[in-house]
């Protein structure tokens, strides 16, 4: 952020969309659905956004596993595996 508040051209205050593109990968500057889901950017690996929907899951019910897995539509011991990196 130093860099690129340097690099502001003349009389720009805020730094926006346009500013950052150049500086950070696409995904971490395009629009965001409104609402509760999980945003996955164009371009991601299956196994991250697997991995967005279960740390979403997770989140929503209070790291309760039996309930993210539930949740999710798959059983818990296919949850531990999936945390477990299996």
């Amino acid at each position: 952020m130093a860099r690129l508040a340097v690099r502001l051209p003349p009389g720009v205050r805020e730094i926006g969309p346009k500013l950052l593109q150049p500086v950070l990968p696409r995904s971490a500057v395009e629009p965001r659905p409104p609402g509760d889901g999980v945003f996955v950017p164009k371009g991601t690996r299956l196994a991250d956004a697997e991995w967005l929907l279960i740390e979403a899951a997770l989140v929503d019910t209070g790291h309760d596993r039996a309930r993210a897995a539930k949740a999710l539509g798959i059983g818990v011991r296919t949850l531990r595996r999936k945390l477990n990196g299996g």
